[in-house]
């Protein structure tokens, strides 16, 4: 099948289609099977250029009309022509046709063959389901396996592993690229310590509203989060612990789609943090990181495992409390 008009590929240039990816190789005009023996006289085709979505050729015959899926082109004086095209289909059919003076017709059949069309058509579903997400609204609950290590200055060291509950919301706002989020987790079952004569609870909730810019494109985004903190812990006999412990929080968060169904993402945080008893510092801290894949079903629920790490470093009137964690879980959203 001969090949009319074809281009270098050009990796600096936008995909054809609005696809964010990379060009591997270039769009042809080719001549239909059946079109091989049935070709307008004088027409010639020139090379396709990604960027243009236009093409473009060179038809001399005066008197003479050139009509393309039934549309009239404009000819300049020197015979030069261009039409938009719109990259559809790994195949799409042209019908170009050219009328004489006396009204006697010649036809040409041709194929837009677009080599990338696969790759094009993943790259648009994708982009679609990331828009999806970044417009919807979701509820999710989630439990976890903790296992936590404290230490405070003149205390023994403590120790625990527990089931903590959590539950999630996300809300996007009106204005575009923006969305809001609380999340709340709590000690639901301890289930050993290494202090059996003490009961241990952690309770603690996070808002924040978060920003996605357009510095990167499909399939990563990248969500800039800012929020506050509250944590405490609920001890008893009250021997040690911290309570009511605040403050701001900065949350980014970067995530990557694996396909239509499968997203996995990871996230920092950082929190200077208070009890009421000292100002907000860089050494009185909470640092936080976590990894997470998630499955979207056919019914749009949407099924993750997490993995979060968590540190906290707390000065109240010189006494030094310190606390680690490490949570592994699953979670599963309701809407």
């Amino acid at each position: 099948m001969p090949t009319i008009g074809t281009a270098p590929a050009q990796a600096d240039t936008a995909q054809p289609g609005d696809c964010d990816i990379t060009p591997t190789s270039p769009p042809e005009l080719r001549l239909s099977p059946d079109s091989e023996k049935n070709q307008i006289k004088d027409l010639k085709w020139q090379p396709i250029q990604f960027q243009e979505k236009q093409i473009k050729g060179i038809f001399i015959r005066p008197g003479w009309n050139l009509l393309v899926n039934n549309q009239s082109l404009k000819l300049t004086q020197s015979g030069h022509f261009q039409f938009p095209v719109s990259y559809e289909a790994k195949i799409t059919p042209i019908e170009v046709m050219a009328i004489g003076p006396l009204g006697e017709t010649e036809k040409e059949k041709l194929d837009l063959f677009y080599p990338d069309w696969d790759a094009c058509k993943l790259q648009t579903e994708r982009t679609q389901i990331s828009n999806n997400a970044s417009h919807a609204t979701h509820l999710s609950t989630g439990l976890g396996m903790t296992t936590l290590s404290y230490s405070q200055t003149n205390k023994a060291d403590f120790s625990m592993a527990a089931l903590t509950a959590k539950i999630s919301f996300q809300k996007p706002l009106k204005f575009e690229n923006w969305d809001i989020g609380i999340t709340t987790f709590a000690t639901a079952l301890p289930i050993s310590n290494n202090q059996s004569d003490i009961s241990v609870y952690f309770f603690g909730f996070n808002f924040r509203v978060g920003y996605v810019p357009k510095l990167i494109q499909n399939p990563w985004t990248l969500s800039l989060m800012l929020g506050g903190y509250y944590t405490t812990m609920i001890v008893s006999p009250n021997r040690f612990g911290y309570t009511n412990v605040y403050g701001p929080q900065f949350f980014p968060a970067l995530s990557r789609l694996i396909n239509t169904q499968n997203r996995i993402s990871a996230y920092l945080k950082f929190s200077p943090v208070t009890d009421g008893t000292s100002i907000l510092s860089l050494s009185t801290r909470e640092v936080g990181a976590g990894l997470n894949w998630s499955h979207v079903f056919e019914n749009n629920h949407t099924f993750s495992i997490t993995l979060d790490f968590a540190e906290l470093t707390l000065n109240s009137a010189g006494i030094i409390g310190k606390s680690s964690s490490i949570t592994a879980g699953g979670a599963w959203s309701l809407f």
